[in-house]
């Protein structure tokens, strides 16, 4: 058992997304002093909604799905009647051919034709039986998928999709994203769960999800109003510019509001789930300057969401849509209507189109009319814009949606929580704080775990595990 802790006599935690605000809400219950920083208007970082035109739009969608029973009722009392549970129903558009997701052999069959799934399963066999005489390591997310699937699988979907939205040769992307990501082992479950239903279903495959009737957004809207409630303070439009550390502790952070005006904190504790390598960089030790300059070669891929609101009462029956093609500028669309009703007008609906693009590249700073004109055609094309439909647009940013899996990932990544870890008043968590692509209920799991860890000692290592259900790191744990 972890040894008692004295209650912390104040914490300050940066940023208010799903592990922040859950890590705030748990303290507040306790009765310690809490604030949360965040640089944004409101709260909920990748997991907010906006509201325009009377609809309510997420950045790109989010299914709640999890296998942790705490963080299941956690949700499902925070949220009461307000949480619903949704179908789930997606597909992928290739070759002007709507294939279900997730694939299925008798789509492959029907829908690509049996010569390209004659040739698909032989090229497959040939990789497996080579692979058992001559092993070719998993030295990238190209080999990775290849390994498994074979070259034409790989050719048809995963290549051109991954190259998509990345930005970059797949060769260049690590296998470790692969592995976190694709949830089957190789083209032979794809069949076996179809025929046999095996039991050991990947989050990824899940046929329901829960969601609420406002929008993902609710359920950090919901955390923010109880903690203030509690007594602890959420202070919006407040951007961390600095860090000073003092030997192994953080004395403190300068931070800046949208007015230009100035301010320092001080915590007994400091939780970070802002991009990892930003914060590191903004460390400063004594009259050193940065800190840890290998924090650089760490970056995120960007997506802008372009929203639509269209005068027809359904486009497709799909919650999400998966187009790998290259020449389309956006690679998913979700429909809100399928979602939830309530997230749009009577007898109206709307889509969200999500293209990767990198900060501040002519994607990113696109004028609204421009983007639209380019994504027009493409959503023409695939039979999703029903003539004289929309009504509006507008769009919507995520600077740090994706961090970047580069070869030297796991290195790079090492490297920073190496560096945190030096710091006994410090902790790192969420989908940010760890630089890892993680799901929201693996955030909101931290965010607990990491209460624990402050109030009565449970070890941080174990909490650097939820992310990927396994030990990524040995963290030595500072302090407790």
């Amino acid at each position: 058992m972890p040894n008692a802790a004295k209650k912390p006599d104040s914490v300050v935690i940066i940023g208010a997304g799903p592990a922040g605000l859950t890590l705030g809400l748990k303290l507040a219950e306790q009765g310690v002093p809490v604030q949360i920083l965040e640089s944004d208007d409101c709260v909920g970082g990748l997991c907010k909604t906006i509201h325009f035109n009377n609809c309510y739009f997420d950045l790109g969608g989010h299914r709640f799905v999890t296998k942790d029973r705490e963080v299941q009722l956690f949700l499902e009392e925070l949220m009461g009647d307000d949480l619903l549970v949704r179908p789930r129903k997606s597909i992928i558009i290739l070759n002007n051919k709507k294939l279900n997701y997730p694939i299925t052999p008798l789509d492959i069959i029907t829908k690509l034709g049996p010569s390209f799934t004659a040739k698909a399963f032989a090229d497959f066999l040939l990789t497996s039986a080579l692979q058992n005489f001559f092993p070719r390591p998993d030295s990238s997310f190209e080999q990775w998928v290849t390994n498994r699937f074979g070259t034409m699988l790989y050719n048809i979907y995963f290549g051109p999709y991954s190259e998509k939205l990345w930005g970059i040769k797949p060769c260049s992307i690590s296998s470790h994203w692969a592995s976190q990501r694709i949830p089957l082992l190789n083209l032979w479950d794809v069949v076996s769960r179809a025929l046999w239903r095996k039991h050991d279903t990947p989050a990824t495959y899940a046929r329901q999800f829960y969601y609420p009737k406002k929008g993902i957004g609710q359920i950090c809207d919901r955390m923010a109003a109880r903690i203030v409630q509690q007594g602890g303070a959420i202070r919006l439009n407040t951007a961390v510019t600095g860090l000073h550390a003092s030997g192994d502790e953080i004395v403190s952070l300068s931070c800046q509001d949208t007015g230009g005006a100035r301010r320092e904190f001080r915590g007994e504790y400091i939780i970070n789930t802002m991009p990892l390598p930003y914060f590191i960089q903004m460390c400063k030790m004594g009259e050193d300057g940065p800190a840890a300059p290998f924090a650089g070669r760490c970056d995120y891929r960007s997506i802008r969401f372009l929203h639509l609101c269209l005068d027809v009462p359904f486009v497709t029956d799909n919650t999400w849509i998966y187009i790998p093609e290259p020449h389309i500028p956006f690679f998913r669309v979700q429909e809100l209507r399928n979602w939830n009703p309530e997230l749009v007008p009577a007898k109206t609906t709307a889509l969200t189109l999500e293209i990767a693009c990198t900060y501040n590249d002519h994607i990113w700073t696109m004028p609204d009319d421009k983007l639209w004109d380019l994504c027009r055609p493409g959503l023409q094309r695939q039979g999703l814009l029903p003539d004289c439909a929309v009504t509006g647009y507008r769009s919507s940013y995520a600077r740090f949606a994706y961090p970047m899996y580069f070869l030297e990932y796991e290195e790079n990544v090492a490297a920073m929580y190496a560096f945190i870890a030096r710091f006994k008043n410090l902790r790192s968590i969420g989908r940010q704080g760890l630089f890892r692509y993680n799901n929201m209920d693996h955030s909101i799991k931290m965010g607990m775990l990491t209460a624990e860890n402050l109030l009565n000692g449970y070890p941080f290592s174990k909490i650097m595990a939820v992310a990927t259900e396994k030990k990524i790191y040995d963290w030595q744990d500072p302090g407790k």
